[in-house]
């Protein structure tokens, strides 16, 4: 009992979080809010009208079909004239009032997503290797669809619908108090049974997001390695685990939820019903006694349906707004984090030389698990060519991160030019850094666009240089479109040779100080491998470069050589120093690796 207390104070506490979001958006955006507030309280009160004038010209035309009437027909035709004026008036509006609508929630759903996104954007690396990018864009996605339909909602259904019963009440009290009593109790009981429900599914709603968040980060993770599926010939694992995660888990949640709705619609539409039953048998009594005219007793039934059914539909706009306030909260979860700090007090932007110290450096990820690093120093002059050798998992590529700050040392120091790597301005650092990855990552954009992407204002003569350079230009000579062309979803259409070619285009352009190569040519066969070794020596003349391979066929040319293991620097010196060590790290992985094969 206290457990479920605890669990529902925290599932309160949450709707808050995510009702406080959502008001931030309305803040942002309070003109086009208030718009739509004032078409529908105009729109409202005009359909609190209709019942009024439809109740008027009913008894119009019954006292005049029933004894005649001086005034008729003109007193039937007032009611018929003003009954049309009101409802076209309310047409118009609704009309105007659903265009604004649709841009409002267009635009706070699209407003939302590029605004989170560009906050995702500015979070370290941390954040990203820590989480599925699949589940992360769908909990801002979500968010975003589900914020946008909710304020939307409420402004034009939800707030609408209140005040027509607070307009309905008033009226209802004029016309007879006592059947207007009758409608309140009802409407107490209606709102006794969702005050004992909503707690309940609020709980579930949570369950619910967190379980299809989940479930979609696993469906993008498993269509992203879908070559990797087909490989493993693991088609009918992911269905099964698909089918588990949607169905088994996500979609049990759902039903159990939406049934927890639907018993308290069931019971809301009893009570409905029921006092309706007991409207009709008094309003009977007071039509027979003459308290009432049936003009009035068919007014009154117009506010009874006009007062019950906003409560009838609240269950479902509740449904609505709660999930778009757990969704909102999940994603504010993840909007509040930290971002990077691209620019510390103090820090100046300066052109690099290409000087990089590690000064006794010690490196772990997260505060209680294993180091990475430790206590590696290193001095690396402007300009020399240095490899990083070892294993899987020596810390080679975590070494090289610190360069470029995407984490800081535990203790000890990365010097760039003398100056500490979290003293530096992160923009300027980053742009005059190059990477040439094993795995290149390309957008489904052009050619030109993948070669110029990260140095943006290059002309084409700029482009075409580089990819000469780099050997690319006699693979795009040959495409249909040539620069122009299309090159897929991470490059799918083009080879790995292909794609390496413009990844070291792409760093050519960039003309940094400090150039990472990192397991550029793992993946190659011989014959490609000599051309980019070829356009790689070209990128790396005059730049203070870090070449991080297994192969080390590709590292003997490098002016010296670290050999880390187990997080430390073992071994230190030129490839032909490192060879005259008996029973030395590096000669055995160069035996191992190279000279089986030569």
């Amino acid at each position: 009992m206290i457990e479920e207390k605890h669990q529902q104070k925290d599932n309160e506490q949450y709707l808050r979080t995510g009702a406080r979001a959502v008001w931030g958006h309305v803040k942002e955006n309070r003109f086009d809010i208030v718009v739509l507030v004032v078409l529908s309280i105009v729109i409202s009160v005009a359909s609190a009208l209709i019942p009024y004038v439809s109740g008027k010209l009913f008894d119009a035309i019954n006292v005049m079909a029933q004894g005649g009437d001086a005034r008729w027909p003109v007193l039937p035709l007032t009611f018929l004239s003003i009954w049309f004026v009101v409802e076209m008036g309310m047409h118009l509006l609704d009309w105007g009032s659903s265009l604004r609508t649709q841009y409002v929630r267009l635009f706070f759903r699209f407003n939302y997503l590029a605004k989170g996104v560009a906050k995702l954007l500015l979070f370290p690396v941390t954040f990203h290797k820590e989480n599925k990018a699949g589940a992360v864009a769908d909990t801002i996605s979500s968010a975003g669809m589900a914020i946008s339909n909710t304020l939307t909602s409420v402004v034009i259904d939800v707030f609408p619908e209140f005040i027509s019963i607070l307009v309905g009440l008033g009226i209802g009290f004029w016309v007879n108090a006592s059947l207007t009593w009758v409608l309140c109790v009802g409407m107490l009981i209606y709102v006794v049974i969702l005050a004992i429900v909503i707690p309940r599914t609020s709980a579930a709603e949570k369950q619910h997001q967190e379980l299809r968040i989940e479930a979609q980060g696993y469906l993008h993770d498993v269509l992203g390695s879908i070559f990797a599926v087909k490989q493993a010939n693991a088609e009918q694992y992911e269905i099964g685990q698909m089918d588990e995660r949607f169905m088994g888990k996500s979609v049990a949640v759902w039903y159990r939820m939406n049934k927890l709705f639907h018993t308290a619609r069931f019971l809301q539409r009893a009570v409905s019903t029921g006092t309706q039953l007991v409207i009709f048998l008094i309003a009977i009594r007071l039509v027979a006694n003459g308290v009432i005219t049936l003009g009035e007793l068919l007014m009154f039934n117009g506010y009874a349906a006009m007062v019950f059914g906003p409560f009838a539909r609240l269950s479902a706009w509740w449904r609505g707004i709660q999930e778009a306030l757990v969704a909102a909260a999940k994603a504010e979860e993840i909007l509040h984090l930290p971002t990077e700090v691209y620019s510390p007090k103090g820090a100046a932007r300066q052109e690099l030389f290409g000087k990089v110290s590690f000064d006794k450096v010690h490196f772990r990820y997260k505060q209680q698990g294993p180091e990475v690093l430790q206590g590696v120093t290193m001095k690396v002059s402007p300009g020399e060519v240095v490899a990083l050798v070892g294993e899987s998992g020596v810390g080679k590529s975590t070494l090289v991160d610190l360069i470029s700050g995407y984490y800081f040392a535990t203790s000890g120091q990365v010097l760039v030019d003398d100056v500490p790597v979290e003293k530096m301005d992160l923009n300027s650092l980053r742009r005059q850094i190059a990477v040439v990855p094993q795995e290149v990552s390309l957008f489904n954009a052009s050619v030109a666009d993948n070669i110029r992407y990260g140095t943006f204002a290059a002309t084409q003569e700029e482009v075409t240089r580089v990819a000469k350079e780099a050997q690319a230009d006699e693979f795009i000579a040959h495409l249909p479109r040539q620069y122009e062309q299309l090159v897929g979803n991470r490059g799918i259409k083009l080879s790995v040779g292909q794609k390496q070619r413009i990844a070291i285009a792409r760093a050519m352009l960039r003309n940094p100080k400090i150039l990472i190569l990192d397991e550029p040519t793992s993946a190659l066969d011989p014959q490609t491998e000599v051309g980019i070794t070829a356009a790689l020596e070209r990128l790396m003349r005059g730049r203070t470069t870090f070449i991080i391979a297994h192969r080390l066929s590709t590292v003997r040319k490098a002016d010296r050589i670290y050999v880390l293991d187990k997080g430390k620097i073992a071994e230190e010196g030129s490839h032909t120093e490192l060879m005259q060590l008996q029973g030395g790290i590096y000669r055995n992985l160069y035996e191992l690796h190279v000279g089986l094969h030569e």
